[in-house]
């Protein structure tokens, strides 16, 4: 989907560029002063890279590098039929296949923000918005610690869904508009305190409701990508009563990158139900069309 809220101008990509960072291929040629062992080599690519030297860098937060480069955003990315990237942003897949290790990057991701989240392990954790990152949000938290997840969202069929990955229960909530019910049954949930929100759907009126739901400390993580001038309309009063913290996570960390790697390696990580196609090249253009139109599942291009 972040290709699509590119297209959309939700992150500032300058065109022209070739989209695509969430690949893996095999190595076909190498530069002059690369290992030559990584030749035919089938491998996932991290897509990001970053400087080491800025403020980020240097003090552990290096996803947020000042001169961040990334496939797809500063360079050209992995909608092509070859991709140039560094040696040091391969990793090997012995033996996972490509459609199991392409989901390394999106899980990735959402490692970080269930680590930003920092939870008790048996806490209760909301999660809002059951799409794509939401789904893989329940899967994640049901192997990295043991909470009790619920997940809202519009869409009941995606609650089911989320609930059959693991999710304890779910609350179908309106696009807009009042929710107090579905707080209260948010609230009977979760009991004394709901540990921490994970927003995944972008939307304000869910932040909004986060903090309206929220109990004493809980941790607010805001994750999903929405457009750039939306506004929020929160209570201070509310955020200092109750010491709500709000907190976010922008993109993922190389070691984030080395977990889901882990993780999608020894099959523990379930991804069955959350690709909605697989196509190739050539319709490229025509699924980021549909996908900045409407909701959908993860599409897969083998070239």
């Amino acid at each position: 989907m972040t290709d699509a809220h590119i297209l959309l101008g939700h992150f500032p990509v300058p065109p022209p560029r070739v989209l695509g960072h969430e690949l893996c291929g095999v190595v076909e040629a190498i530069g002059d002063r690369v290992d030559r062992t990584w030749l035919g080599e089938a491998v996932v690519v991290r897509p990001a890279r970053f400087c080491g030297r800025c403020w980020p860098c240097r003090n552990g937060r290096a996803h947020l590098c000042a001169s961040f480069r990334c496939l797809g955003n500063t360079d050209d990315g992995g909608f092509a039929e070859y991709a140039t990237v560094g040696a040091d942003q391969l990793v090997k897949l012995a033996g996972m296949s490509p459609d199991r290790a392409v989901w390394t990057e999106p899980l990735a991701c959402v490692l970080h923000a269930i680590e930003v989240a920092n939870a008790p392990r048996a806490g209760a954790i909301l999660i809002f918005g059951a799409g794509t990152l939401g789904q893989l949000a329940v899967r994640g938290l049901r192997l990295v610690q043991d909470a009790r997840v619920a997940v809202a969202d519009p869409n009941a069929s995606k609650i089911e869904r989320a609930i059959g990955a693991g999710a304890e229960t779910g609350f179908v909530v309106p696009r807009e508009g009042a929710a107090d019910e579905v707080g209260r049954a948010v609230a009977l949930w979760a009991g004394e305190s709901l540990s921490a929100v994970i927003e995944t759907s972008g939307k304000p009126v869910a932040l909004e409701r986060s903090v309206a739901w929220s109990t004493a400390g809980t941790r607010i993580v805001l994750f999903g990508v929405g457009e750039p001038n939306a506004t929020a309309r929160l209570s201070p009063a509310a955020v200092l009563a109750r010491e709500i913290e709000l907190a976010a996570a922008a993109g993922m960390t190389n070691q984030a990158f080395a977990r889901a790697t882990l993780l999608l390696a020894d099959s523990r990580l379930d991804t069955d139900g959350l690709v909605d196609a697989i196509i190739g090249l050539d319709r490229v253009p025509e699924a980021l069309q549909v996908m900045t139109r409407r909701s959908t599942g993860k599409v897969l291009v083998h070239p």
